[in-house]
């Protein structure tokens, strides 16, 4: 599943599995974006599965980088109806967007408590 994670104005994140450990995928998905206009920056972060996306708001806007993701298989159409209820809403969160920050932070939490625990080990 998909997520879209967060938007203001100028800056978008999206958050997917389909990215994680997929450097083709990633690096199709850095040049279709930067290509767009008024893109300023793209980062793809494999590790994360995350897309970050600043943009010039008077030259487009995030439905049409949403779209643009869509296009590339990095979301689908039912994430596309959450990020719109959220871009719309400014920061109020649904459920699948609250699901998925608490996932991000279990997830931490647990890379973070195994690192710990074979340092204590050593």
């Amino acid at each position: 599943m998909n997520h879209y994670v967060h938007h203001v104005p100028g800056r978008m994140r999206i958050r997917t599995p389909i990215l994680k450990r997929n450097d083709k995928r990633a690096q199709a998905v850095q040049e279709l974006v930067a290509a767009h206009t008024g893109v300023k920056t793209v980062e793809v972060n494999t590790i994360t599965g995350s897309v970050v996306i600043h943009y010039d708001p008077k030259r487009t806007t995030s439905t049409a980088l949403f779209d643009l993701l869509k296009q590339e298989g990095c979301a689908g159409a039912s994430d596309h109806t959450v990020a719109a209820g959220i871009i719309s809403r400014g920061s109020a969160l649904s459920p699948s967007v609250s699901k998925t920050v608490i996932d991000v932070v279990l997830e931490n939490l647990l890379k973070h408590s195994a690192t710990a625990l074979v340092a204590a080990l050593i």
